[in-house]
């Protein structure tokens, strides 16, 4: 884990932005985003939904950022983790791209597959949402845990 970003956090905790009123420049030196931490934040959010989730990757360099799978629901969510702010065609593509790397995963042609990202802005965020892909930005990342006032 990086303590740095792990310092940040606990700022905010402390310190929470509000976003009505931060400046640009507040918003931008926000945190970085490591798939660490996303992890960390993300994991307790999804267990009751994902009972089994973490990374995955192969031995053939195949990886995704963070897998849930619910047994008993059949369900699999697949997501990756940007730290930059995405167009909506870059979002598309990396969600594509996302939803190809299931055939590797071992029994995934019989689940019902989800992908999802995680990114500091998505643009055409509603949009990707109504097609039923799953989106968090960083903001709702600090939301979730009190570091940032709406």
């Amino acid at each position: 884990n990086d303590p740095e970003v792990y310092q940040d956090i606990l700022y905010y905790i402390d310190n929470p932005i509000d976003i009505n009123t931060a400046s640009e420049q507040e918003l931008a030196e926000l945190p970085l985003m490591s798939r660490n931490m996303v992890r960390d934040l993300l994991t307790p959010v999804l267990r009751s939904e994902f009972p089994q989730i973490g990374p995955w990757w192969d031995r053939k360099g195949n990886e995704i950022d963070l897998v849930g799978i619910n047994p008993e629901s059949g369900k699999l969510l697949l997501l990756e983790v940007k730290d930059k702010e995405l167009s909506e065609k870059e979002a598309r593509k990396v969600l594509n791209s996302t939803l190809e790397k299931a055939k590797y995963i071992k029994n995934s042609e019989k689940m019902q597959v989800e992908a999802g990202l995680v990114a500091r802005k998505i643009e055409g965020r509603n949009g990707l949402e109504a097609e039923g892909f799953c989106i968090w930005e960083l903001a709702d990342l600090l939301k979730n845990y009190g570091m940032m006032k709406i």
